[in-house]
């Protein structure tokens, strides 16, 4: 007797859960990596070097690296990501406004959810449209800002299929 399909899936992410258990030191290096490069482009004066940093070492990371999204059938095929160009109009300093914290679970591609904390707004002017964003912090993981939002691009492509 087979067993249904829900319990086939939680299987697969316990089985997918583990192999990620196992890989502890790629991840370790992975998030050096991201890590190291987020200070390079706070370091980096010139906006424009930085976001081309950027895009290279991603480009590199997710082309490459044992802990990237992509398998390594789509790793040996991976060329680039597909990013806009650079535009200045689309830059923008954001003031912090504090809010009653709410917290909030945000489920995952994987096995799981992740706990959040909403504990500001990022309130900022973009092509004249004063706009805010909401500001989640990450209660796991290793912690950090989780800042979602949308575009007219969502439900249409992705950096996989754009």
């Amino acid at each position: 007797m087979s067993s249904s399909p829900e319990k086939q899936a939680a299987e697969a992410q316990i089985e997918a859960r583990d192999d990620d258990l196992r890989d502890m030191p790629t991840l370790l290096d992975w998030r050096r990596r991201v890590a190291t490069l987020y200070g390079e482009v706070r370091a980096e004066p010139d906006r424009r070097r930085a976001w081309e940093h950027w895009r290279a070492v991603r480009n590199q990371l997710i082309g490459s690296h044992p802990q990237s999204p992509l398998d390594a059938e789509g790793r040996a095929r991976f060329e680039c990501l597909p990013y806009f160009d650079y535009d200045t109009a689309y830059r923008a300093t954001a003031a912090i406004v504090r809010k009653d914290p709410i917290d909030c679970e945000i489920g995952t591609s994987r096995w799981s959810s992740y706990r959040f904390t909403r504990f500001a707004t990022a309130e900022f002017e973009l092509l004249g449209r004063q706009l805010s964003l909401d500001c989640f912090w990450l209660e796991g993981y290793a912690g950090g800002l989780f800042l979602p939002f949308g575009d007219p691009t969502n439900g249409v492509s992705t950096a996989s299929n754009p």
